[in-house]
């Protein structure tokens, strides 16, 4: 099994910026996708949005992210803990499961 794993963020600084939604794709050897999962966080602090350069803010308003962001996204918390949970219950064998920091 392969876990692909993509972040949309208000930036590239993993200081200052938040990530706006994770999404998951778990595969077969061969590539064929076997499950997928996402969720949309909402960022916990506030004013995330005012301190959008205008290339970000441009991309994900137009593709919808941010409207998804404010009307369906979930504290980081609760979001990390999807996470795990989907990862979590990935059926390895022992030796090939990692822990998650």
């Amino acid at each position: 099994m392969l876990v692909f794993c993509d972040l949309e963020t208000t930036g590239l600084d993993p200081i200052k910026d938040h990530i706006l939604e994770a999404g998951f794709v778990m595969t077969d050897k061969r590539l064929n996708i076997c499950d997928a999962f996402s969720v949309i966080v909402k960022p916990s602090r506030d004013g995330w949005r005012n301190r959008l350069n205008k290339y970000v803010l441009e991309m994900h308003t137009k593709s919808g992210l941010l409207d998804l962001v404010e009307t369906a996204g979930i504290r980081p918390t609760a979001a990390s803990m999807m996470i795990e949970q989907w990862l979590t219950r990935i059926d390895l064998p022992a030796e090939h499961k990692i822990p998650l920091a």
